[in-house]
């Protein structure tokens, strides 16, 4: 699916109607823009981590601009280190946001991945 200039197309793959898991995506022009990239804890194992299928987005990455944050809880940022290297885009946040990505980030992935990422403020 590839969004034409005259749709704003949205696809809400995590966190819609649900707490947790929040991971949306819109289209626009033949590009993407993510919003957040959170996970959700099992509330029946809570050692569980829940996190969102990002195969729709994989298969377009190319078209994929970044990722906007809106804000550093946990179901908003929390699938990062698992997904935004399967993804490898710029990441947009506040200056609060982007401190605890770049921590969450560097406890969680290699420096030579690290070293790709892309954070504006």
């Amino acid at each position: 699916m590839r969004p034409s200039s005259s749709q704003l197309v949205y696809v809400p793959i995590g966190g819609t109607g649900e707490i947790g898991m929040n991971f949306n995506l819109y289209g626009h022009a033949g590009a993407w823009l993510m919003v957040d990239c959170g996970l959700m804890v099992n509330q029946d194992r809570p050692s569980e981590v829940i996190l969102p299928d990002p195969q729709f987005i994989e298969m377009h990455r190319d078209e994929l601009l970044g990722i906007v944050l809106t804000h550093a809880h946990m179901d908003h940022i929390g699938a990062l280190p698992w997904l935004w290297p399967r993804l490898r885009v710029p990441i947009y946040a506040t200056r609060f946001t982007a401190a605890v990505v770049s921590r969450q980030l560097t406890e969680h992935l290699p420096e030579p991945l690290l070293e790709s990422l892309t954070l504006h403020i």
